[in-house]
């Protein structure tokens, strides 16, 4: 057993709990407002797409689809701890898969691929192999919506090394050269900033705006968030 084979075993109880806390419905649902931001928006309107998502972790992103009306939709995790959690939350489209070999006999089967939080997992090897299987996977017109740690952050070592099993950063050119070279025509990539919610929202957001400026001076077309969300089509 490898180190990450290891950790994965018992991703949720030493790595997620830890740092979270345990997950409920209700604490998912606070996170619906962001991710009606950073990825609703990027979803097609059509509730009756096929859409898979690798890497699903707690199954929290598969209720949120389900709760938005969407009705085709099918999460894998490689962690049985991850599956676990996904069945005592009462999230049933879930499954423990290895995505290489899940994606393996799969040609233009979903409209779209989710991986939040996934490609930093990977070598670099390995994801230019995983990013031409999505590439294979997806339908004609069909689209990768990635989210991934951002190494144009002044603060990107924070997610970068906030995990153990992270291998990788990315900034908009290594998304689209990674893109390109398997395959996919276009990337449009995407901050994710803060969401207003609260006051104490607001007041974060204020306060990344002013930073945010402040960063524009020395790169203008910079994202600069700690995560950056990529839409990649076919």
């Amino acid at each position: 057993m490898n180190y990450k084979d290891k950790i994965y075993s018992s991703y949720n109880t030493k790595y997620t709990v830890p740092f979270y806390g345990e997950t409920t419905l209700a604490t998912i649902q606070t996170q619906f407002p962001i991710w009606n931001k950073y990825y609703g928006i990027h979803l097609p309107k059509d509730k009756g797409i096929k859409i898979l998502e690798i890497g699903c972790g707690n199954g929290g992103f598969l209720f949120y689809l389900e709760s938005s009306g969407y009705t085709d939709h099918l999460g894998i995790d490689v962690s049985d701890e991850q599956i676990a959690a996904t069945k005592k939350l009462g999230i049933k489209k879930a499954i423990k898969a290895d995505l290489k070999e899940f994606l393996n006999d799969k040609e233009s089967i979903y409209d779209v691929i989710v991986a939040r939080d996934v490609l930093e997992h990977f070598e670099k090897d390995e994801m230019l192999d995983i990013l031409s299987r999505i590439h294979k996977a997806l339908k004609p017109g069909g689209r990768l919506i990635a989210q991934c740690p951002n190494a144009e952050s002044p603060f990107f070592g924070r997610i970068r090394y906030g995990d153990f099993t992270h291998d990788v950063a990315f900034t908009k050119s290594s998304l689209l050269q990674l893109a390109l070279c398997t395959g996919f025509s276009k990337i449009d990539c995407y901050p994710t900033g803060p969401v207003v919610r609260n006051v104490k929202s607001f007041i974060k957001a204020c306060v990344w705006k002013i930073a945010e400026s402040v960063f524009k001076i020395y790169i203008p077309d910079g994202i600069f968030t700690l995560n950056i969300i990529a839409v990649i089509k076919k």
